[in-house]
Formats: structure tokens, C-alpha cells, sequence
């Protein structure tokens, strides 16, 4: 079974002839010609089968809103660090060092507002082609 990176979500399963939890086991280790071969998922059953043993291929990023990131870094030691160099640019007059910061928290609003976005698939399904949004 391939091993996953560590953090990410496993699901286990019970194994009746060991009596214990395992990780699924996912089909990786056929021949090419295995796969050249196949013709997706033919029926409603095994659409089924397959969304209850693999779950859904779905990928969801939790973009914490301003406050609470800001709530959360404010402690952490280098944004203190942070905080202390700007307020020692601001005296010694490198008041654009403070700016190029606040540009880059700029930055982060920005990569907020792409997360998130679902895209459309084409999946080969019961012998047609679907339209999954």
C-alpha cells in the first residue's frame, strides 16, 4: 500500500481475517496495459462502491479569514520581530521598508480571494461521458 505524505487525512477500514484496522489499499501496482484498458466506472453501483471506499475527490482549502490569521501570527515570535523592525525603520527613516510590508499583507488579501473556486470535470462514466461540477 502506498504510504501518504504525513498530515494527510487517511481512512481506515476493518479487516475481518486480521481482525484489525488497515488503510485502503489503492490500485497503483497493475500493469500499464491494466489501465489502457479501462473503462472507467460502467455502472451506478460501482460509482457507488467506488465513492464509499475511496470518498470523494474533493479538495477543500480553509482560507482563515484577516483577523483570525492576524490573531493567530500576532504571538508567533518572528511577526513580533516583524513588528519591532518596522516600527525601527519608521525611526530611522526607512519608512519604505514599512510600506514594502504593508504591500505584501496587501498580497495576502489577494491570495485569499482565490481559494476556493470548484472547477468542472469530464469523467468517463457508465460507457458516456459526464459533466461533473
Amino acid at each position: 500500500m502506498p504510504k501518504l505524505p504525513p498530515g494527510k487525512k487517511t481512512k481506515y477500514v476493518w479487516d475481518e481475517d486480521k481482525a484489525t484496522f488497515r488503510g485502503i489499499e489503492f490500485p497503483v501496482n497493475e500493469l500499464l496495459s491494466h489501465y489502457a484498458k479501462s473503462r472507467g466506472l460502467e455502472t451506478d453501483s460501482s460509482i457507488t462502491l467506488a465513492e464509499q471506499t475511496y470518498e470523494r475527490n474533493d479538495m477543500e482549502m480553509v482560507v482563515p479569514e484577516f483577523f483570525d490569521l492576524f490573531i493567530e501570527r500576532a504571538t508567533a515570535p518572528f511577526f513580533l520581530f516583524q513588528i519591532f523592525s518596522v516600527g525601527l525603520w519608521c525611526l530611522d527613516e526607512y519608512w519604505y521598508y514599512s510600506l514594502i510590508t504593508l504591500f505584501m499583507l496587501r498580497n495576502m488579501s489577494e491570495i485569499r480571494r482565490m481559494g476556493n473556486k470548484p472547477y468542472a470535470l469530464n469523467v468517463y462514466r457508465n460507457n458516456k461521458w459526464n459533466f461533473l461540477a
